[in-house]
């Protein structure tokens, strides 16, 4: 009798193992399933929690990680900063936005003609103020060569002719030759140029 039983033991065991392997597969592809047509993060992540060694596992995984830069792509546009370009490319270098992110950056480092020449108008007043009348002297700047920025050094060259016309009576013209000077963006978004030595 004792025999018989164990026999039906035996045999019994792999059938509710196996059946438990089955309900738990099922369970795992439902939920699977679940988390795939909500597709977000707190779906993927649930799903994660329930099933620590399922068979969709990685792909959850990656799944997190790819709507996390896809967030981040979007804070980044929407901010459209220095600050936040470069660390959404600290962190997604290799991201399908990688390249595009990096296109923004130069383009938020690199002036227009226009704000290069309001930071150089603004060190050549300082520096010549024998020439200049804040009502009445016009400083002109005419780029000749608007550079690139140097992430190493931070700051990018301009080659750049300037001279003053000061109006009123005769008025007076005087041309103060060309310079290479650096340009700087401050943290509050500005540029600033330093005066670096004349080439003329």
């Amino acid at each position: 009798m004792l025999d018989r039983v164990h026999a039906y033991k035996t045999f019994l065991f792999p059938i509710v193992v196996l059946t438990m392997i089955g309900i738990s597969c099922a369970a795992d592809d439902r939920d699977w399933r679940e988390a795939a047509t909500q597709d977000n993060t707190g779906a993927y992540e649930q799903y994660i929690q329930k099933h620590h060694n399922g068979k969709h596992l990685s792909e959850a995984q990656a799944r997190i990680d790819h709507l996390q830069m896809e967030e981040a792509w979007r804070v980044a546009t929407k901010t459209n900063t220095i600050q936040v370009y470069e660390s959404f490319v600290q962190r997604y270098g290799q991201s399908e936005y990688a390249q595009e992110a990096r296109l923004k950056l130069n383009a938020l480092r690199t002036p227009s003609e226009q704000a290069a020449m309001d930071a150089i108008a603004q060190v050549v007043a300082v520096k010549y103020p024998q020439f200049f009348h804040p009502q009445y002297t016009t400083v002109g700047v005419d780029i000749r060569d608007l550079g690139k920025f140097d992430e190493k050094l931070g700051y990018l060259s301009v080659v750049a002719e300037v001279s003053m016309y000061t109006e009123g009576g005769v008025g007076t013209f005087v041309k103060l030759g060309t310079y290479r000077f650096r340009l700087r963006l401050t943290e509050e978004g500005e540029w600033m140029a330093d005066q670096e030595r004349r080439v003329d």
